[in-house]
């Protein structure tokens, strides 16, 4: 923590689901990186504030978590979320 300010990194690994007539397969592992980054404020009017700036999937890798041929998934694939960037107040009462 540098002037108030918190960093932060998680790395999400995925082996791979089954896939294939009786889940005898299994898709490829994966691998996502997310980055935040929170400070607090005191402002003089409003008091505490809390903002918090996050990116997912930071890299923008994308994979297939499934590819739709498991049991009971039907016939569509599905993807990871793309990258996002979010940013978030909080103010506490």
């Amino acid at each position: 923590m540098a002037d108030g300010i918190s960093l932060g990194v998680d790395y999400l690994y995925g082996s791979g689901i089954h896939v294939g007539f009786a889940n005898t397969g299994t898709m490829p592992g994966y691998t996502q990186w997310n980055l935040d980054a929170q400070h607090a404020f005191v402002l003089p009017e409003i008091g505490k504030l809390d903002v918090r700036l996050s990116v997912i999937n930071t890299f923008d890798h994308i994979y297939e978590l499934r590819n739709g041929t498991c049991i009971g998934v039907g016939i569509a694939p599905q993807y990871a979320t793309r990258r996002g960037i979010f940013l978030g107040v909080d103010k506490p009462f």
